[in-house]
């Protein structure tokens, strides 16, 4: 049994009655930000949205800007098996900052989203990071495509020990964009992070992390880092890694020499490594005591290098 809250801007809000409260937002493709900041103040909860939600700066965690978690859930209506579009969340004309804030979440999901930031300044396109690192986070993402952003797609520092599965944040195929854009941060210095089927061509993936593995997935290149240091323990298991157009390099430090900076071992399994014009080498970084292992790979218009 459900009860109507209230209809604002062509979205309809409903609460279940039951113990699994859940809101349900249906937007009508139109100006949307104030009903949905307004269904989101209320700090947590579930929410799953129908429709297109056509807006401004949306801010789905209230508390944001503290340390203190808030548990969200973030999902389609219905089932998945119904063959019905997924919902989408479009940056309206002129957005600049960030376009859906969810930072400090904990214990949360977000899954079977779009979101787009249709081309504008806004950047990034979906915040997810927490402001320190050490925390376990446990977030699960499954089905969160990010597209036309010309900055940062997603920026999820320090989701330590959460899971991105079927995660898209794509520029465009392999070859196009500039490899500039970070389509998803992943920076997690304390803690571990588990990516797979997963894809970000166009632009690079950020990463630094005590552990990462990185399965069946695909895209322009990784930084590791960038951020912050930490001991990098990196698996990729049947992978398709493309060397970024940007450094040209698949897998890079940006500064390899620097102190702490290294990747304590690389085991890659199973992995395809391309080059494309102008590519330099597959790796370029410190390798630490675990040294790089590699089992069935094929390096294709690029070699390993150092």
């Amino acid at each position: 049994m459900f009860t109507y809250l209230n209809i604002v801007a062509g979205v309809l809000l409903l609460l279940a009655s039951n113990a699994f409260a859940q809101t349900i937002i249906t937007c009508g493709g139109v100006e949307d930000t104030a009903t949905l900041n307004a269904a989101f103040s209320t700090g947590g909860g579930t929410f799953c949205i129908v429709g297109t939600c056509v807006a401004g700066n949306i801010v789905v965690s209230p508390g944001a800007t503290s340390s203190v978690p808030e548990t969200v859930s973030l999902t389609r209506c219905g089932s998945i098996l119904a063959g019905s579009v997924p919902p989408t969340f479009i940056a309206k004309p002129g957005t600049t900052g960030t376009f859906i804030d969810a930072r400090s979440l904990a214990n949360s999901g977000i899954a079977h989203i779009a979101i787009s930031c249709a081309g504008t300044a806004a950047s990034p396109c979906l915040d997810t990071s927490w402001g320190y690192a050490g925390a376990s986070v446990l977030n699960h993402y499954t089905d969160v495509s990010i597209s036309n952003y010309t900055g940062v797609g997603w920026d999820a520092e320090n989701n330590n020990d959460s899971e991105f599965d079927h995660v898209i944040a794509n520029v465009g195929i392999p070859g196009q964009g500039s490899g500039t854009q970070i389509a998803i941060d992943m920076t997690a210095c304390g803690g571990g992070e588990t990516t797979h089927d997963s894809y970000w061509y166009g632009g690079m993936l950020e990463l630094s992390a005590q552990n990462a593995v990185i399965a069946s997935s695909g895209g322009s290149g990784i930084r590791v880092n960038q951020g912050c240091t930490s001991t990098n323990y990196i698996t990729l298991i049947g992978d398709y890694i493309y060397a970024n157009p940007s450094s040209g390099y698949a897998i890079w430090d940006p500064s390899p020499t620097g102190t702490g900076h290294t990747i304590t071992a690389l085991t890659s399994i199973g992995t395809i490594f391309v080059g494309l014009k102008g590519s330099k080498a597959a790796f370029n970084f410190t390798v630490g005591s675990g040294k790089i292992n590699l089992t069935g790979n094929q390096f294709i218009g690029i070699k390993p290098g150092t």
